[in-house]
This record gives C-alpha cells, sequence and structure tokens, in this order.
C-alpha cells in the first residue's frame, strides 16, 4: 500500500483505489496500514507529498502553484498548510533557506 502511494501521490488518490490495489476492502486497508505503519492512509498521502514538494522546491525552478499541482494538492491553501505546517515556514521560505 505504501509503495502504491508513493508511486501515485501526484494523482486524486481514493482509499477505495490503495484498498484495490492490494486486494483489501477500503476498511480493512485502513485499518491494516495503521497498524503496520503507525499513522493513517491519509496522514502517509500528505506526507509523502509534502515530500515531493520539499524535493521540487529545491531542484526545480516551477512555480509554487505548479509543484502543488505536481506534488498532488488539490488546493494551493492545502499545499500551504502542510507544507508550512511541516516545515515550519512557508514554501517560499523553505525553497529561500535550502539554495
Amino acid at each position: 500500500m505504501a509503495q502504491f502511494v508513493r508511486d501515485h501521490h501526484g494523482s486524486e488518490l481514493r482509499i477505495a483505489d490503495v484498498a484495490a490495489a492490494v486486494h483489501l476492502t477500503p476498511s480493512h486497508a485502513m485499518t491494516v496500514f495503521r497498524r503496520t505503519v503507525g499513522v493513517t492512509l491519509g496522514q502517509y498521502v500528505t506526507m509523502c507529498r509534502v515530500a515531493e514538494a520539499q524535493r521540487l522546491l529545491l531542484t526545480t525552478s516551477l512555480r509554487v502553484t505548479e509543484i502543488a499541482e505536481e506534488a498532488g494538492f488539490g488546493s494551493l491553501s492545502s499545499f500551504y498548510e502542510h507544507v508550512s505546517s511541516a516545515c515550519g515556514m512557508t514554501p517560499r521560505e523553505y525553497r529561500r533557506q535550502g539554495r
């Protein structure tokens, strides 16, 4: 499941898609994932998207709006909220500090 999320975090992901990839029901997949990984499936998706955003902020010259879309965030406000929370600074500040 974790590999499926890493491979598809840039697109819209539904629990049903992740569960189907490993031939489980959505509720059982969520239980197994949380028990095994220690975070919910939704938290893991967000972690993957934030990690991709961080990579793109540091290694590309894409605009912040393009990075938000490329990393799989559904909205710019969600992107700013999650990246700022994870990094302790805005995406632009993260980019500036990393260069």
